[in-house]
């Protein structure tokens, strides 16, 4: 096995891994990472820079935190998702549901009479903090695996509601210049479970996060940009594992699209439809948006001749993303009899059936009826491309 610290100095030190979200839809990632860590022969980490967002922030702390031993770390998040249930996410029980639908129903019914309005979501997450700190976000650790040279440098990005900018929290071994683009920014700091909350807490569903005095929610809202966090911190390659199927072709409406869900006797649109096609593009779009961005940069660069290149700071980033092979949204549908009752409830308040808003269920689908086939998907389709993972691995 290759030493954590020696490889940093080598080929490993530039490699990145780029985790985006959201909800459920998470657990793929899982998957791909199990299948890294069997094609892998380092026992370290074997990406020294890691950035997350949405649900891959949780993901990413959770490697952050276990940087020193990749299988180990890869097989207690495997343990995790396998056997997650909607009730280590989010309140289930009859009262908690009732409680936050009846405040909303009250603060919308009376509108200006009411001065202080705290309907600000549908789910209660305590139980994801509770899962999430200090078990899956060990600040001391994540301290000193950058002290000690396993990682490099970690970032997790949310979207701060007051400003309505995406704002990328990070640390490093090394001194890194905040930077400030058009609505995202870079801020130095100490990575702690209340970052990764943030960045995961789903628009109108989970409750902003408060994070040092200001209120912020899940980091896809206005990230568009996400490759962009791991060259900031010195990406010279990125892996990223992303949660939507492959790009559609010319013939195909492709995943999130919408005008395959609709059930063509439905007199209307419903919320759950609607809400599933606004999650996608905020959730699925940035990464595949990015990746396009890159490559044509890629090969721009690649035109200018080489004796012009060295004149200017310019380089290319080598990029291999690993996608899912199915769509996530329908594979949520073949496993409605398995969904929690209080999350059928919610979603059939929001006029989900059996024939339309599954893509709103994937993101709330937190049960080891959904989760364990998107663990055994990211796997498959990891080891699928194998040659392309050794590649990316030895370069």
């Amino acid at each position: 096995m290759a030493d954590g610290r020696a490889g940093l100095d080598g080929r490993r030190r530039g490699r990145a891994l780029v985790l985006t979200g959201g909800g459920a839809r998470g657990a793929y990632q899982v998957g791909a990472l199990r299948a890294l860590a069997d094609l892998c022969d380092e026992s370290a980490l074997p990406f020294p820079i890691v950035s997350g967002v949405s649900a891959g922030a949780i993901n990413a702390v959770y490697l952050a935190s276990r940087a020193d031993d990749f299988r180990e770390a890869v097989d207690q998040l495997w343990s995790v998702w396998e056997h997650i249930r909607a009730d280590d996410v989010f309140l289930t029980n009859p009262t908690s549901l009732l409680h936050i639908g009846f405040r909303l129903l009250v603060e919308l019914s009376l509108g200006s009479l009411i001065h202080e309005h705290h309907s600000n979501h549908l789910l209660d997450t305590t139980p994801l903090r509770d899962l999430l700190a200090p078990r899956g976000c060990d600040s001391a650790a994540i301290r000193r695996n950058l002290g000690n040279g396993v990682l490099r440098a970690l970032a997790v990005t949310a979207t701060d509601y007051h400003s309505g900018n995406a704002v990328t929290f990070f640390d490093s071994d090394t001194p890194i210049e905040p930077w400030v683009r058009t609505t995202r920014l870079g801020v130095h700091a100490k990575i702690r479970p209340e970052h990764a909350l943030a960045s995961a807490a789903l628009p109108i569903f989970f409750p902003p996060v408060n994070v040092d005095g200001r209120f912020f929610g899940d980091g896809c809202i206005r990230l568009r940009a996400p490759l962009s966090t791991a060259i900031h911190l010195g990406a010279e390659r990125i892996l990223a594992i992303g949660i939507r199927s492959s790009p559609p072709t010319g013939d195909d409406p492709g995943e999130g699209n919408g005008t395959d869900r609709v059930n063509a006797s439905a007199p209307a649109l419903t919320l759950a439809e609607i809400g599933g096609v606004l999650l996608n593009a905020l959730l699925l779009d940035g990464l595949e948006l990015d990746v396009e961005r890159l490559e044509r940069i890629n090969r721009t660069i690649e035109l200018i001749p080489a004796s012009h290149r060295s004149a200017q700071p310019l380089r290319t980033v080598p990029l291999t993303v690993l996608r899912p092979s199915r769509d996530l949204g329908r594979l949520a549908s073949e496993l409605l009899h398995r969904v929690p009752l209080p999350v059928r409830h919610l979603l059939r308040g929001l006029g989900a059936t059996d024939h339309v808003g599954w893509d709103l269920l994937s993101y709330l689908f937190f049960d080891r009826a959904y989760t364990s086939k998107l663990l055994d998907l990211g796997y498959e389709d990891t080891i699928a491309q194998r040659e392309t993972v050794q590649r990316f691995l030895v370069a």
